[in-house]
C-alpha cells in the first residue's frame, strides 16, 4: 500500500511549522537514567541566541521507566530541528522537475515506443519496452497513472 501524494497544501503547512520552530540545529544533553523523584531523561536544547529571553531548552524527554525511548524521541526530535526543512527542499524540488513533465511529452515517448516496436529489429523492440517503462513512469509521477 503506497502512501497518499504529499499535495502542495500539506507541504506548505509543514514547512509553516518548520520556519515557526525555534532556530536550530538542536542537540541533546543527557541526564542519565537515575532513581525516581530525581532528573532523568534527556533535554532538547536550540542554540543559545534561538530564543532571547526565554532560554534554550527546547523539551524535555524520558523518565526512570522509560529511559531508553526517551533516548531515542530526543535524538528524533533534535534532529528533526534540521531534518524537515531539508526534507521539505527536497520534495519542493522534486515537485518542480515534476511539473516540467507534459502530457505532451507522455505521449510523444509512447509513440516513438509504438513505431520501435512496430520494427523487425529486436533491438528497436527491446528498447521500444523500455521507452514503454519510461512513459509509464513519467505519467505515474505526474499522477496521471
Amino acid at each position: 500500500m503506497s502512501a497518499p501524494r504529499l499535495t502542495a497544501e500539506r507541504l506548505a503547512e509543514i514547512k509553516q511549522r518548520a520556519d515557526a520552530a525555534t532556530p536550530g540545529p538542536w542537540w541533546t544533553r543527557d541526564h542519565g537514567n537515575h532513581p525516581p523523584n530525581t532528573l532523568s531523561g534527556v533535554s532538547i536544547f536550540a542554540p543559545p541566541d534561538a530564543r532571547p529571553f526565554k532560554g534554550n531548552l527546547v523539551a524535555f524527554t524520558g523518565t526512570a521507566d522509560i529511559y531508553e525511548d526517551g533516548q531515542r524521541d530526543a535524538a528524533f526530535i533534535s534532529e528533526a530541528r534540521t531534518d524537515v526543512p531539508d526534507l521539505v527542499a527536497e520534495i519542493e524540488r522534486l515537485h518542480a522537475l515534476i511539473e516540467r513533465i507534459t502530457p505532451e511529452m507522455v505521449d510523444t515517448v509512447r509513440r516513438i515506443a509504438g513505431v520501435m516496436e512496430s520494427t523487425v529489429i529486436t533491438r528497436a523492440r527491446d528498447e521500444a519496452k523500455l521507452l514503454h517503462a519510461l512513459a509509464d513512469l513519467l505519467a505515474a509521477l505526474r499522477g496521471d497513472a
